[in-house]
């Protein structure tokens, strides 16, 4: 699975959500959640911005593996900002 985000952005409520720190600071924050049991953060990942990485995650409660690709963009800029 992929997962693309643009720092700064929160991404879509799922698996691998992108940026969860909601700031434009270099790099994409992606949260990964004990989804099953618990229901809350479980482990994140930061990816800086231009780069992508590589995590497997578990599949509780079988015992398969996920790849997710985790690729972090560059921040748009808002039309009309002249920066």
């Amino acid at each position: 699975m992929t997962r693309t985000c643009e720092d700064g952005v929160l991404g879509p409520v799922e698996e691998g959500q992108g940026n969860l720190d909601q700031q434009a600071n270099g790099a994409c924050m992606f949260g990964f959640f004990c989804l099953n049991l618990c229901r809350s953060l479980e482990e994140s990942v930061a990816v800086p911005v231009g780069q992508s990485r590589l995590v497997e995650r578990g599949n509780l409660p079988s015992i398969t593996l996920t790849q997710y690709t985790l690729r972090c963009g560059q921040p748009h800029g808002v039309e009309g900002d002249r920066k």
